[in-house]
């Protein structure tokens, strides 16, 4: 699957081997590269919105990884289980909603090795989810920057 820049940023972000969510996964894109490319033995696809998530339903079975990429109707974090994966990702999510949903499900949040946070926001936000002990990288719209804690 070839993905835009944005995505593949996304997908380079993950380690090998770790499962990955994506939360507010749109068209499941990101999941089925990171397991078609065995970046990731196993995924979920997670959006709050039904459209979405039929749409990454759709692609999912069309690339048959129904049994490697989990679809999930869930308002950020509510419906993944604590461990059930490593790395986290949660592209185009502002600031300000990525606390909420973080914060609503604390226990599940602090249970990723990792957590990936994409938008075009300012840094405003980055201190505040520092405290999650995650890695959060930030893709501004105009190029390329990162923090990291």
């Amino acid at each position: 699957m070839k993905l835009s820049k944005r995505l593949e940023t996304v997908a380079s972000m993950v380690t090998k081997g770790n499962r990955a969510a994506d939360v507010g996964c749109d068209h499941g894109f990101v999941p089925i590269f990171l397991v078609e490319s065995g970046i990731s033995p196993l995924a979920v696809a997670a959006d709050v919105r039904l459209g979405p998530l039929s749409r990454a339903k759709e692609h999912i079975k069309e690339h048959r990884l129904e049994e490697k990429i989990q679809t999930r109707l869930s308002d950020g974090l509510a419906n993944i289980k604590p461990g059930e994966a490593d790395s986290l990702i949660m592209s185009g999510i502002g600031g300000i909603l990525m606390m909420r949903l973080l914060q609503d499900e604390e226990h599940t949040a602090k249970s990723f090795k990792c957590c990936h946070r994409i938008d075009g926001e300012k840094y405003d936000q980055i201190q505040k989810i520092h405290d999650w002990r995650c890695i959060i990288i930030e893709v501004p719209c105009q190029g390329f920057e990162a923090a990291s804690s």
